[in-house]
């Protein structure tokens, strides 16, 4: 799934339904805000991991006006899942 700037959602092959297309900018804004926020990812870190490699890992990849890319990678709890949560809201629809 890829969200741009100006709040259009666009899904890629394999990804759950979406409920919507386009998100409010300042949606956009807020998730850009806090991936930028190294405090943010910095707090709440685990050191569980679960048996398999990437088995319950949440992987998000922003990139900022910059151009600068940010990749976030672990497992559902703390900060990411936490992260995850914001888009699920706003992009999934609930199974």
């Amino acid at each position: 799934m890829a969200i741009y700037a100006d709040g259009r959602v666009q899904s890629v092959e394999g990804v759950a339904p979406l409920k919507s297309d386009l998100i409010p900018p300042d949606k956009v804004k807020e998730l850009v805000r806090k991936a930028t926020d190294n405090r943010f990812w910095k707090s709440g870190l685990s050191k569980k991991r679960p048996a398999l490699p990437d088995f319950g890992f949440v992987f998000v990849k922003v990139r900022t006006e910059s151009g600068r890319i940010i990749n976030h990678k672990g497992a559902q709890i703390g900060p990411l899942a936490e992260y995850y949560s914001l888009l699920t809201d706003l992009v999934f629809q609930k199974p």
